[in-house]
């Protein structure tokens, strides 16, 4: 998967910018705060529909702009893709629009995955620091990327949730909870189910990649909120109905696949108490590149690889295994303050980016 074109037009501190990238590597070097990590953000949203890091969609519009908008042309299986998001601005609100070879995608789940890419910034240090929901982020992206089908289920699930938790919080109609309950096993096991799946076929890819940064017994780990046995319906049915007097009291759901965990340890302890922060940082870099490659495996085409800072708290040896790796996957976005001495010698495209202005390095 290619972009051959990318335009933007009033994104974050770009007003007008368009470029034609390298089919495989591109570098975009600069001070800090110069526009660098937006430029990839808006790469990766070509993926998302929406930025990955805005609380609110009004963020990546330019000050005293009324709209943004990012265009591309991307390449997959020698067939073209147009893609064109257009935000605009009416009184306190933003509107959407996503089109795709020129017909609008009513809903952002219709426009899922039909550009892949893996990216990695400082913020996805967050599946091993912080709590399970960004592992559960991790997860689901990568799952639907590849599945639409499981995307459709967990946005339906979510929906059913939504409406049980709103009845645990207020009138406790239990003819509507156990009605409920029902829709939330069906969904919640075909998500369960197809979680352990990818996991099975992911670990050994993530294994491979980590022992090229470090020679320690990594281990990945998926925790379902139940315990996973031949009669998996009849268990889900039977905890909820065991939990739904505490659920009343608490006013949350207390069992299903939004409380599901992945746990990673390495030499048997737990790498978010007991890893450094590089070995924490080659974890998150092996999980994107283990992305990467099972996405490569099921699809056939590498995704577009974004990597913004990958290096920063890495040796010069595990920057030159950063590199290797770099070699071997598709077309490739980066981002540094100083070029590194391993890229020296890649061909590709070099850019500078000052203030908005992105130019040939």
């Amino acid at each position: 998967m290619l972009i051959k074109e990318f335009s933007l037009t009033n994104f974050r501190n770009y007003k007008n910018l368009h470029f034609t990238p390298h089919e495989k590597l591109n570098i975009f070097l600069g001070d800090n705060a110069q526009g660098k990590s937006n430029l990839l953000e808006a790469l990766f949203v070509l993926s998302l529909g929406k930025s990955y890091k805005a609380q609110k969609e009004m963020e990546i519009i330019c000050q005293k702009e009324d709209f943004s908008q990012i265009k591309a042309s991307i390449e997959e299986n020698f067939q073209t893709k147009l893609v064109n998001i257009l935000w605009t601005k009416e009184k306190f609100l933003i509107k959407k629009l996503i089109k795709l070879d020129g017909n609008t995608c009513r809903k952002i789940s219709l426009f899922y995955g039909q550009v892949k890419s893996v990216m990695f910034s400082i913020f996805d240090l967050k599946i091993i620091t912080e709590g399970p929901i960004w592992r559960r982020r991790f997860l689901d992206f990568l799952i639907s990327q590849i599945n639409p089908i499981y995307l459709k289920t967990l946005i339906q699930y979510y929906q059913y949730l939504k409406m049980k938790n709103s009845l645990l919080r207020s009138n406790n109609n239990l003819i509507l909870i156990e009605a409920l309950n029902e829709k939330l096993v069906d969904l919640g096991l075909i998500i369960i189910l197809k979680r352990q799946e990818f996991i099975k076929k992911f670990t050994p890819i993530f294994y491979d990649y980590f022992s090229l940064f470090n020679k320690k017994k990594i281990l990945l780990t998926y925790q379902a909120n139940l315990s996973l046995n031949n009669n998996l319906k009849e268990t889900y049915k039977k905890k909820l109905e065991k939990l739904l007097e505490e659920e009343i009291r608490k006013k949350f759901t207390l069992c299903g696949p939004h409380l599901d965990e992945l746990n990673f340890s390495l030499d048997g302890f737990p790498i978010r108490l007991f890893g450094s922060l590089g070995e924490q940082h080659l974890t998150v870099l092996a999980l994107k590149f283990a992305q990467a490659k099972l996405l490569f495996q099921e699809t056939k085409t590498w995704p577009i690889l974004i990597l913004d800072d990958c290096i920063s708290s890495l040796d010069l040896n595990h920057q030159k295994s950063i590199g290797n790796l770099i070699l071997n996957a598709g077309q490739i976005f980066l981002a540094f303050t100083e070029l590194p001495l391993f890229i020296n010698k890649f061909s590709g495209n070099y850019y500078f980016i000052k203030q908005g202005v992105l130019s040939c390095y």
